[in-house]
C-alpha cells in the first residue's frame, strides 16, 4: 500500500492508450484539472512563442501565457453573437504564426463550439 498514487500514472496511462488505439510513439498527458495542463502545454514553448485564442475566453490561457513571457494574442469575439469571427482567427493565425491555439469547447465563458487545441511552430 502507498499513500500516494504512480505520479507517472503508467497504469492509467497503458488503458487509455488500449482503449483509445493510440499508437506507441505517442503518449498521454494527464494532470491536476485543465489549469494544469495549460500551464504545462505553455511552460513548454520559448519565451518567443505565440498563443492565440478567442476573446473572452478560458482566462487561464491569457494569465498563465502572460505570466510566462509568452506573446499572448486575444482574438474578439463577433460582438452581436459572441460567435467566432473565423476571417479574423485565420488572419491573426497568419500574422502571429502561433505555437498553440486555444479555443474551448463549449468556450468559457461564451460556449461556442470550435476547435479544442492546435499545435504549430
Amino acid at each position: 500500500m502507498n499513500r500516494y498514487p504512480d505520479p507517472e500514472a503508467r497504469h492509467l496511462t497503458a488503458t487509455i492508450k488500449r482503449l483509445n488505439q493510440i499508437p506507441n510513439q505517442f503518449d498521454v498527458l494527464l494532470g491536476n484539472g485543465s489549469d494544469e495542463i495549460i500551464q504545462l502545454l505553455l511552460m513548454a514553448l520559448p519565451t518567443s512563442a505565440s498563443v492565440l485564442a478567442p476573446d473572452p475566453g478560458f482566462v487561464m490561457y491569457k494569465q498563465l501565457s502572460q505570466c510566462l513571457g509568452l506573446n499572448y494574442h486575444g482574438i474578439p469575439l463577433l460582438a452581436d453573437s459572441f460567435d467566432l469571427d473565423l476571417p479574423a482567427m485565420l488572419a491573426a493565425i497568419e500574422q502571429h504564426q502561433p505555437s498553440v491555439i486555444f479555443s474551448g469547447l463549449p468556450n468559457n465563458p461564451t460556449e461556442i463550439c470550435s476547435v479544442n487545441l492546435r499545435f504549430g511552430k
